[in-house]
């Protein structure tokens, strides 16, 4: 668990990076997040949250790598993630992770979508 501090001018800032739906009441306040991957993506934002004095940062070990499937198992194939639900930051993560896409931060999360299903659609 780690100590977040909100460090930008909103009243109310809630989390619209890592999902933990934390809310901070202006600047200054302190939430705990326990999730380590979460606090990483928190902490990718420092002109918006900081870890607090004396907290440790939490080690998130990395994903593992996609393992090659045997020509008879097609089973992983048919899953597709839900990239309805994730946020802009969740999404250029997997477009990075499973395709190696390196898609701009500044594009619009419906072209990163779409992108990523283009991509999905080719195989």
């Amino acid at each position: 668990m780690a100590k977040i501090r909100y460090i930008g001018n909103k009243e109310e800032k809630s989390d619209n990076v890592a999902g933990t739906g934390l809310v901070w009441l202006g600047n200054g306040d302190v939430q705990e997040v326990d999730n380590p991957a979460a606090v990483a993506k928190l902490l990718r934002h420092p002109d918006v949250w900081e870890l607090v004095e004396g907290e440790a940062v939490p080690v998130v070990q990395p994903e593992a790598k996609p393992v090659e499937p045997d020509d008879d198992d097609q089973s992983q194939f048919n899953v597709k993630p839900d990239l309805n639900s994730m946020d802009k930051a969740a999404m250029l993560d997997f477009a990075k992770t499973h395709y190696q896409l390196s898609i701009p931060k500044n594009t619009s999360e419906a072209k990163i979508r779409s992108t990523i299903i283009e991509r999905m659609n080719r195989g």
